[in-house]
């Protein structure tokens, strides 16, 4: 990011702003993936549905979480045969020009049988889902309370809990303290 700074007339007064933008955007990166690659989709669902969150929209969170795996295998294997009967072109133009349009091309004739085959995947998981019950579940209060009957406050959750208010405190308290060096 600073060197595309610098082609567009940035100066070394630009390194310290964008070293702040990538610091927070990795930051949050970091506490997604860690979020997402260590929690089960199940207790995702079931810990934003405690919360109050929608009950739908915490199965559909959970439930794209877990599919989206899926369709990315998916949308590789239709790519790659689209691949095999295709015909890539002889020779790749003036930078790459015609191997780009090629693939764009290709990504979107891909999309059509994903479309297709997530609909019936979609069709085969609200079939399965009606038949447990899943719309009775999610409207009567008894099912929703056995199924959350498992999420307890426990201590090291309140430790947790205790340290990170201490800690923004501390960040907001330095922040004003020091606000030079933040800037």
């Amino acid at each position: 990011m600073f060197l595309f700074s610098m082609l567009f007339g940035g100066n070394l007064e630009s390194l310290l702003p964008l070293l702040t933008l990538t610091l927070k955007l990795s930051v949050i990166s970091l506490a997604s993936i860690a979020v997402f690659s260590s929690m089960d989709p199940e207790k995702l669902s079931d810990g934003l549905s405690a919360l109050g969150v929608p009950d739908t929209f915490s199965f559909s969170l959970s439930y794209g979480y877990r599919i989206l795996p899926t369709l990315i295998e998916e949308f590789h294997q239709i790519f790659l045969s689209f691949r095999l009967r295709g015909k890539s072109p002889d020779r790749p133009g003036f930078l790459y020009i015609r191997v780009i349009i090629y693939y764009v091309r290709l990504t979107v004739l891909c999309f059509y049988p994903l479309m297709l085959n997530t609909a019936k995947r979609s069709r085969t998981t609200v079939e399965a889902l009606e038949t447990r019950g899943f719309t009775y579940g999610l409207n009567n209060r008894q099912v929703k309370k056995l199924r959350l009957s498992y999420l307890k406050l426990r201590m090291l959750d309140m430790y947790f809990i205790l340290f990170s208010v201490f800690y923004i405190a501390w960040l907001f308290w330095f922040g004003m303290k020091f606000p030079s060096i933040l800037y």
